[in-house]
């Protein structure tokens, strides 16, 4: 779900018969040998299974961070929260496999009882999720595709702008990136909740990577933060001429293109140092 292109044929082919291979091997070992040896056989093999879970652990972080990292890069506000089940789902599932494991060690009729509690709940659940995940996909199947059509690691974006890790843009990038400022000032396109990426680079005439690009290495941030910084330099300059004095967070979250009050409190408070209200208070004072 994290990488449309990670799952293919040939990598479920290896990933299971490696498994497949294991579980054989693993019975064989368990019949061929004297009973006084099984239980090392299963110690054995519990501890490649604990190995296995955890290299599916690493991956998925490895996955989930790639995917924050796109949808950042694409969406201006918290579109990647639509699928923040997705790691609830995963850590879930490794903890069935940890109660599994439990249970292989434990065989008591509480146990089974927990395990089959568990699992039920947890199946049950996931496939209402997954369900809806059909309808999620569309809206970030565009993003999702980077990892096709990229062959190489994403590039960390450095939060501060005097990194080392900080790109000299080319002439093309500060050109480019003199169009998006225009758009930003004479058209306020950061006031629309929807902005994507695609949006903007529609507007410029260029694709959206490198759109991208060209906000990486002039603004050393990701889109988000870029568009997320006019949201709030508009927020502050409104409440500094008392608009919330007849207005709520809410609209003043509509009013600068943030989809939600908490959206707006969270960007505000990290690059102003203070919330919304506290701004408020100190611009009266």
């Amino acid at each position: 779900m994290l990488d449309i292109g990670f799952f293919t044929k040939a990598t479920a082919c290896r990933e299971t018969l490696v498994i497949a291979i294991t579980t054989v091997a693993a019975f064989a070992l368990f019949f061929l040998f004297p009973q006084s040896s099984r239980a090392f056989i299963f110690y054995g093999f519990s501890l490649w299974y604990m190995l296995l879970m955890a290299r599916y652990v690493a991956l998925f972080r490895r996955y989930y961070k790639r995917y924050l990292q796109l949808m950042d890069n694409y969406f201006s506000d918290d579109e990647r929260q639509r699928l923040h089940w997705v790691p609830v789902a995963f850590y879930s599932a490794f903890g069935v496999g940890v109660i599994a494991l439990l249970f292989a060690l434990l065989i008591t009729p509480f146990t089974q009882l927990l395990f089959m509690l568990v699992t039920t709940v947890y199946y049950s659940v996931f496939a209402i999720r997954f369900i809806n995940y059909v309808d999620i996909f569309p809206k970030i199947k565009e993003p999702l595709r980077d990892t096709v059509c990229e062959a190489t690691e994403p590039v960390e974006v450095p939060t501060d702008p005097s990194s080392d890790m900080m790109v000299v843009p080319t002439d093309d990038d500060l050109l480019l990136m003199q169009e998006i400022e225009r758009l930003m000032q004479e058209q306020a396109l950061f006031k629309a909740t929807d902005l994507s990426i695609a949006n903007l680079a529609a507007l410029c005439g260029k694709s959206h990577r490198v759109v991208s690009m060209a906000i990486n290495h002039c603004q050393g941030v990701n889109f988000k933060t870029y568009i997320n910084e006019y949201r709030v330099a508009e927020a502050a300059r409104l409440i500094e001429t008392g608009w919330l004095k007849h207005h709520t967070l809410d609209a003043l979250a509509l009013e600068t293109g943030f989809a939600g009050r908490v959206n707006l409190y969270r960007a505000f408070k990290r690059k102003m140092g203070v919330s919304p209200t506290d701004w408020e208070a100190k611009a009266r004072t």
